[in-house]
């Protein structure tokens, strides 16, 4: 008896020490995921709403999911696609197998890019479905709002991939971080002339991965971040991030952060 007594008093301990680490990960958040050559970044706020931009190419998104979800949490309230990239789109197949998402939203272009594009069709169709305005502000809850800059959703069918990108600023219980997609040097000069301050953030994703052909000296002054963070995968054959950005990142004055050498890149209150 005294046997039976001690291996279920242990196992209801070894029990509550994996739900109490999980729940450690409910904490808000957030995080620019490492998912190699690619992009996806994880928003939790502190009242509990989670948001996904981007997943990567590779079921290595669910991976790193797994570091800031509790296991049992299915559920996902909104999934924002920046454009239809496969770098940027390509996990969607396999998210949809694990999560539950409320709300998808993306730049309403048609089957254009390397992406999933039946996993897209099926989002638009059975999700509720959202292609914001240059100007609107998102909420979920108290603490997360997202405000999107670009692009005219009328235009993005005449648009380059890329620069159809859309490009938004979250702020999730005071942390604020810029994702322009692969969004170009032109698209980031129009913004910069157009909002001002209205871009400033603390966090900016390097656009396009690092690629020289974002991430302007304008608009990383008009941005104003204290952190640049860099996704892409080690040593990867696009030669991302490029030395030119670097340098201008450093002239700046910012800190750079990669996940090719850090990891996930996650940012707490």
């Amino acid at each position: 008896m005294r046997g039976k007594i001690y291996w279920a008093l242990l196992g209801a301990l070894l029990l509550v020490t994996v739900l109490l680490f999980e729940a450690q990960k409910m904490r808000p958040v957030v995080a620019v995921l490492d998912v190699g050559q690619g992009s996806s970044m994880y928003v939790r706020s502190s009242d509990g709403y989670e948001v996904l931009i981007d997943s990567g190419s590779t079921r290595k998104v669910l991976r790193e999911l797994s570091r800031y979800r509790p296991f049992w949490d299915r559920h996902i309230d909104a999934f924002i696609a920046t454009h239809a990239d496969g770098d940027h789109i390509g996990a969607f197949p396999d998210l949809l197998e694990r999560l539950e998402i409320d709300l998808y939203i993306d730049n309403g272009q048609v089957r254009r890019g390397n992406g999933p594009f039946d996993a897209v069709a099926a989002l638009r169709k059975n999700t509720e479905y959202f292609v914001p305005q240059p100007g609107q502000r998102l909420a979920f809850g108290q603490h997360l709002y997202i405000y999107f800059f670009f692009p005219y959703p009328e235009l993005v069918e005449n648009m380059g991939l890329n620069e159809s990108s859309l490009v938004m600023k979250i702020v999730s219980d005071g942390i604020s971080i810029m994702n322009s997609g692969d969004a170009p040097q032109s698209v980031e000069m129009y913004l910069a002339k157009t909002y001002g301050s209205e871009l400033a953030a603390d966090i900016l994703l390097a656009g396009h991965h690092g690629s020289k052909t974002s991430t302007a000296l304008e608009f990383l002054e008009t941005v104003n971040p204290d952190y640049v963070v860099v996704s892409a995968g080690l040593d990867n054959s696009y030669g991302h991030p490029h030395p030119e950005v670097i340098k201008r990142i450093e002239t700046f004055g910012a800190q750079i952060l990669e996940t090719a050498k850090e990891g996930s890149v996650e940012f707490r209150i």
